[in-house]
């Protein structure tokens, strides 16, 4: 297999100012880049940037379909809104209070997944639920930890409970996948809020900070131990683990299902989207 990155997108010389906060990038939809100027922030919607009238954080940003978007400010040791729903010309269409210590975001028209990091997990509110399904003006649909999850009583079988979610993406039918802390089973959830998979990792990709899907293959990115490492695993094979590249990246994380780049990564200045081919061959 081979990993091929292009740019997307690079701060002109007119924002040189700039810093690229994150990121969103969706075949259908385009891109989305948080920009943090000086005393402000902006958006850029595609060739557009806008400026949202609201306060923002070094926010997390997704599309949730083609004329509308979510921030999320990660950190949030209050009650107030973190969580803004914004149609394509800047205006806020809903907004909540999502929980503090945010990991990641995976919305789409039928909910948004957030999940949470040992902070929050271990903290107060709704982030001690790990991965929380949201409908789009904030009510809980699904509460993991609570709802799904159990400390098993067999010492022979894994705890099923989410301490730390370090790595999501979504499907293309609205769900998610999730590798959490500690057992690092692979989890599949539906958007009818279902478990529909649960699958044991080899453990050398355990800790994996990003995970991505094509096919029948599934990607991981800098498990334990490493720091640029990618892997591709396929399930129905035996042998099927390989290192297939590496990738020095800021921040990088996996894109949902049936998109044609795997991962997007963000430095201060660059977007970098990550695709990778078919062609079966190994580092």
């Amino acid at each position: 297999m081979e990993v091929i990155e292009s740019i997307l997108y690079s701060i002109p010389e007119a924002y040189k100012n700039a810093k690229i906060i994150d990121t969103d990038y969706n075949d259908e939809y385009g891109l989305l880049v948080v920009l943090k100027f000086e005393k402000s922030y902006g958006i850029l919607f595609n060739n557009r940037l806008i400026y949202p009238r609201l306060k923002l954080d070094y926010p997390l940003i997704r599309w949730i379909n083609r004329q509308q978007f979510i921030l999320v400010n990660p950190l949030n040791e209050s009650s107030a809104h973190n969580a803004f729903i914004l149609d394509s010309e800047g205006e806020i269409l809903s907004s909540f209070e999502c929980g503090d210590c945010v990991q990641e975001v995976s919305p789409s028209d039928k909910g948004i997944w957030i999940s949470y990091s040992e902070e929050g997990i271990y903290g107060e509110g709704i982030s001690t639920e790990g991965l929380v399904f949201f409908n789009h003006s904030g009510k809980p649909l699904l509460r993991f930890n609570a709802e799904l999850g159990y400390l098993s009583d067999d010492e022979s079988e894994d705890d099923f409970i989410i301490e730390d979610c370090y790595a999501m993406c979504g499907t293309d039918e609205g769900g998610v996948w999730l590798l959490p802390y500690s057992n690092f089973n692979l989890i599949r959830l539906d958007a009818d809020k279902q478990v529909s998979k649960r699958i044991k990792v080899p453990e050398k990709l355990y800790g994996s900070i990003a995970i991505s899907f094509k096919g029948n293959i599934t990607f991981f990115y800098s498990p334990y131990r490493t720091n640029t490492d990618l892997y591709a695993w396929d399930q129905g094979k035996k042998g099927g683990l390989r290192k297939i590249g590496d990738i020095k990246s800021e921040r990088l994380r996996g894109l949902a299902e049936n998109q044609s780049y795997q991962f997007v990564g963000v430095s201060d200045n660059t977007v970098t989207a990550i695709a990778i081919s078919d062609d079966i061959q190994s580092v």
